[in-house]
């Protein structure tokens, strides 16, 4: 076993997440990170780990649930040795300002280049361009594929309304944003995108007492941006990690045939379901989101179902998964009617990220025992 699958990784997967956790959790599986927990609020988040997690979401939905204690434990944490890793909303997350309506963590102090007064024109996709922040609005000129400078090389990483930062202030450019690719949308006119994006700190670090804080712009944690997941990686394993020999868990299997038919009706009930969008908070959800949860508890149950060795699943999952199948057929069936669905649509995401955390922290466990023979 290598040394960094021994860094405990504790990723938050609650309230305001988005999807984009489950990003994270593949590339950690294939980096081989298995010493991973999904967390769905702040006290799991800070049950002893090497590494804090926060990628991608509604930034002021996730402050809320933490709340001012546990944003201020997470910044012990890290004062006394933890790494802070944030991503996309994470990054607003995890910088310090004593200004901003969005309650902050205070790890880096540094200037937003995207945090406007005045908003510029919107070329399109109103709802994910512009972000209200007290008196003024975080605006997001660029969406998509982008080019990032980093330790002297160029790497690609999709950036979906991350952090753009104006210089360090009191933490350290790693990375720098380069250009966009053609598979980028401009949401801003070209002059306003080049002054705010090109050449603009896209990550930062600062040493933070005994740990480290590092806050990422783009999703250097998607899985199909192999280059930009090394960089991730090196974040990960910057600082300390958990060398102690801990006993081996002694994993007590469960029958998985009524988790399968729950599971079963709920990918039948997601099929064909599209087209539709909900702003919860302040972050805007599509209905094809839902198949992405959906999809990542059928493989990983699929995977442990055909190991001889026994798993683990969460008491009442089961139970909690056909929950959100009758939410799920409401949604559809009152949206076919014009009905308002954003309330059901909100229980729905929150039930998914739920049973999925659950189901990832089974299969995280399954992983560890899997790879100590």
């Amino acid at each position: 076993m290598s040394e960094h699958q021994y860094h405990r990784i504790n990723v938050y997967s609650g309230p305001g997440s988005s999807h984009s956790w489950l990003w994270l959790a593949e590339s950690l599986e294939r980096m081989g990170f298995f010493h991973v927990a999904f967390a769905e609020d702040g006290k799991a988040l800070l049950r002893g780990p090497d590494v804090i997690c926060i990628c991608g979401g509604d930034a002021f939905r996730i402050s809320d649930e933490l709340g001012a204690e546990g944003r201020n434990a997470i910044s012990r944490s890290v004062s006394s040795g933890s790494t802070y890793v944030g991503i996309c909303a994470g990054a607003y997350l995890g910088l310090d300002s004593r200004t901003s309506p969005l309650g902050t963590i205070g790890l880096i102090k540094a200037p937003l280049a995207n945090l406007v007064t005045e908003v510029p024109r919107n070329l399109g996709e109103p709802a994910k361009f512009q972000v209200a922040c007290g008196a003024r609005t975080v605006i997001h000129p660029v969406r998509g594929r982008v080019k990032v400078a980093v330790a002297g090389s160029t790497v690609e990483a999709p950036l979906y309304g991350g952090t753009i930062w104006l210089g360090q202030g009191n933490g350290q450019i790693e990375a720098t944003y380069d250009s966009w690719t053609d598979r980028a949308v401009l949401l801003a006119e070209r002059a306003v995108a080049d002054n705010m994006f090109l050449d603009r700190a896209a990550m930062l670090s600062r040493s933070v007492g005994k740990g480290h804080a590092f806050l990422m712009g783009p999703h250097f944690e998607h899985p199909e941006y192999l280059e930009a997941n090394m960089v991730l990686a090196a974040a990960l394993t910057s600082t300390r990690f958990s060398d102690e020999t801990r006993p081996r868990k002694e994993i007590q299997g469960r029958p998985t045939i009524g988790l399968r038919r729950s599971l079963s009706e709920l990918r039948i009930a997601a099929s064909g379901l599209s087209g539709l969008q909900w702003k919860i908070g302040r972050k805007v959800w599509e209905s094809d989101k839902v198949a992405l949860f959906v999809n990542a508890m059928w493989s990983r149950l699929e995977a442990m179902e055909r190991s001889e060795r026994p798993f683990h699943t969460t008491e009442g999952l089961e139970d909690e998964l056909r929950g959100c199948v009758r939410v799920l057929r409401s949604v559809r069936k009152d949206a076919k009617q014009g009905l308002y669905t954003t309330d059901q649509a909100r229980m729905l995401f929150d039930s998914l990220s739920s049973c999925t955390s659950d189901l990832m922290n089974s299969y995280f466990e399954w992983l560890r025992a899997t790879s100590t023979g």
